[in-house]
């Protein structure tokens, strides 16, 4: 995945967010969650996909739809928390703290 706030080349010429639809690959739920610095349950559970399915997906190497559209919200939010509070090391803890 890009980093957030950025568009990946190969997508730019869908319509926002509609390379979700056709499933993201796996790795950009893995570069999200290296860029956010959470466990893989703590991803999966923010996801709201058990961890072994993510692990079935990376092994696979692509998410479903579903799976595409909740990476692509948390993607999402994940660029408007920075833009709100500021920084990527800001959002990690916003994402981190219990609501």
């Amino acid at each position: 995945m890009a980093p957030v706030g950025s568009t990946p080349a190969a997508t730019a010429t869908l319509p926002d967010g509609a390379e979700r639809f056709l499933g993201l690959p796996a790795a950009d739920a893995v570069d999200l969650r290296q860029q956010l610095e959470l466990s893989p349950q703590q991803c999966a559970l923010l996801l709201g996909i058990p961890a072994r399915t993510v692990a079935r997906r990376k092994e696979a190497r692509q998410l479903n739809p579903q799976e595409s559209d909740r990476l692509y919200r948390l993607a999402r939010a994940t660029a408007h928390v920075v833009a709100v509070l500021g920084s990527l090391d800001h959002a990690r803890l916003w994402f981190r703290a219990p609501n």
